[in-house]
């Protein structure tokens, strides 16, 4: 079993392979953050 130090080595020296291998992309961050939907008119007078 791997320790603390030696899992982040691990990972430091194999991202790049694993990160091809599976066709990962890094992604934004804001990616994930959905549009704010308008406010009816109905909401904004209430």
């Amino acid at each position: 079993m791997f320790n603390k130090w030696q899992a982040q080595r691990w990972w430091s020296e194999n991202y790049d392979r694993i990160k091809e291998l599976y066709n990962v992309q890094r992604l934004n961050r804001n990616a994930f953050a959905l549009p704010t939907p308008p406010i009816s008119e109905d909401e904004a007078s209430s």
